[in-house]
């Protein structure tokens, strides 16, 4: 079981502050809590806007449905964060991910989702959704308290029009309500690659609080980028020494050559760091965009994994 490390509210109101900028915290009330309707005879009862945002966008149907008969190995340790790609156009690593997570952890019931804020739409470096998803039948709730704390501790609020558009979350839904169809929740962060080495580790840190026995940590990340296939293929293999040992200075240096969420992992590392456990890395898939029909000379490659407790 992980140990839970309890952190005093001020001393993570204090970290988020420090890490996103005291001024960040919006004034007027964030989108998702503008008063839009009132319900007839109760007076002035406001009735937030709550309309979840289709994640099966994000998703080629065809491409889905082909990937459900996907084989699968039995992790060996148990898995407490992990990388997975949002590139759809391999729709089977991100089943075998989810399905090999959910029969080692059935009990996840609240998913951390690090994605890099691919169009630097957020206002800030580090930028937290509140707005729920649905896909394919399935509903996914952000975390309310959880986000809120975030907001109050100087996270920016995203805008449903960067959510909307932000594969790095979205992507991965359909793939994880399938394998989770029970109540879950997530807290969805997006991470511009601007952002500053101290401080996104000092982020990686102050999300210490929300980890307990049922929270899992997923880094939405493919890995190199542009490169022909036998350049991508040689820099994955740094990259997944990067991972084994899981190397915050490498991280933060790494380019689009390498991978596109180098500042995830390095909150990820950061965080875990703080954790003192024993870990392992347990690779489950290894590929790149040429076993799909991509271009061999302008590929995007693909390492998923998690970081287990033997």
């Amino acid at each position: 079981m992980i140990k839970k490390r309890w952190i005093t509210s001020l001393k993570t109101a204090t970290i988020l502050v420090a890490v996103l900028g005291a001024g960040c915290a919006p004034v007027q009330p964030l989108p998702h809590q503008i008063p839009l309707l009132t319900k007839e005879g109760q007076g002035e009862v406001p009735v937030p806007l709550k309309i979840p945002i289709n994640a099966d966008v994000f998703v080629d149907p065809t491409q889905y449905r082909s990937s459900q008969n996907i084989a699968t190995v039995s992790l060996k340790g148990r898995p407490i964060a992990g990388v997975v790609n949002h590139h759809a156009l391999a729709p089977d690593l991100l089943t075998r991910f989810f399905r090999e997570l959910h029969a080692a952890r059935p009990d996840v019931t609240r998913f951390i989702m690090l994605s890099p804020d691919h169009f630097k739409r957020g206002s800030s470096p580090v930028t937290v959704g509140a707005f729920d998803y649905t896909t394919h039948g399935h509903s996914i709730k952000v975390d309310e308290d959880a986000i809120t704390t975030l907001e109050r501790s100087g996270a920016t609020p995203a805008s449903r029009q960067m959510m909307e558009g932000e594969h790095g979350i979205g992507a991965l839904l359909p793939f994880l309500a399938r394998e989770y169809p029970g109540d879950i929740q997530l807290i969805p962060i997006a991470i511009r690659s601007d952002v500053s080495r101290n401080d996104i580790a000092e982020f990686g840190k102050a999300l210490a609080p929300f980890i307990d026995d049922h929270t899992f940590i997923i880094v939405s990340s493919d890995m190199s980028h542009y490169l022909t296939e036998a350049e991508a293929l040689k820099n994955d293999i740094t990259t997944g020494q990067w991972l084994t040992s899981r190397d915050l200075t490498a991280m933060s240096r790494a380019t689009d050559d390498y991978t596109d969420n180098g500042p995830a992992f390095v909150a990820l590392f950061s965080l875990l760091k703080t954790m003192k456990l024993e870990l392992t890395f347990e690779q489950i898939d290894h590929s790149i965009s040429t076993r799909y029909g991509g271009d061999p000379k302008y590929t995007t490659s693909y390492i998923t994994g998690v970081w287990s407790v033997r």
